[in-house]
């Protein structure tokens, strides 16, 4: 089967989308394959760094909130500061897309280095700005990539879990959308 298919799940709080994420890793979806994006939502001057290390994340300040968690389980993090957007930490594949976005290795024209990893990595240009503004005020993203079984695994967790909408889309030679609200 085709590993063409995502989904973009969006949650309101980070317990939420964290919740998510080891729902999915419990029922044995591939954590290479899952990202994780959202604005830091702490308004505090105290953030002092991001780091990856072999396999342990940091993200530290006064209440280490980032620390562990879904960062620890996902493939490679990135902290961000984006202008109009603020502080921003991006967790797994995406992470990699978006960074070559900034060094302009792929980056596609008329989209932000996070619009260019959500394109890259199969969502539609005219869905990219509503999730941008979506995590503009405050939401988080989970975004999984994989088989029409994980899929279906990743839409069950997305229903269950809190996700205040989601989107799957299969990219084949185009790129289909299907919407559905929970």
């Amino acid at each position: 089967m085709s590993k063409n298919n995502l989904l973009v799940a969006i949650y309101n709080t980070h317990t939420e989308a964290e919740a998510a994420i080891k729902k999915m890793q419990s029922l044995g979806l591939d954590m290479r394959r899952l990202s994780l994006l959202g604005k830091d939502y702490r308004t505090e001057d105290t953030v002092v760094g991001c780091y990856r290390s072999r396999d342990r994340t940091r993200y530290w300040e006064n209440l280490n909130a980032f620390g562990g968690g879904a960062w620890d389980i996902l493939s490679g993090v990135a902290f961000f500061y984006i202008p109009e957007m603020g502080p921003f930490l991006v967790g797994g594949p995406l992470a990699s897309s978006i960074i070559g976005s900034l060094e302009g290795a792929v980056a596609v024209r008329g989209l932000s280095a996070i619009g260019s990893g959500l394109y890259i990595t199969g969502v539609p240009k005219d869905s990219i700005s509503r999730y941008e503004r979506v995590m503009k005020a405050g939401k988080y993203l989970v975004v999984v990539q994989g088989t029409e079984e994980d899929m279906s695994e990743a839409k069950a967790v997305a229903r269950t879990t809190g996700a205040s909408e989601f989107d799957l889309y299969q990219k084949e030679a185009t790129t289909q959308s299907l919407s559905e609200k929970s």
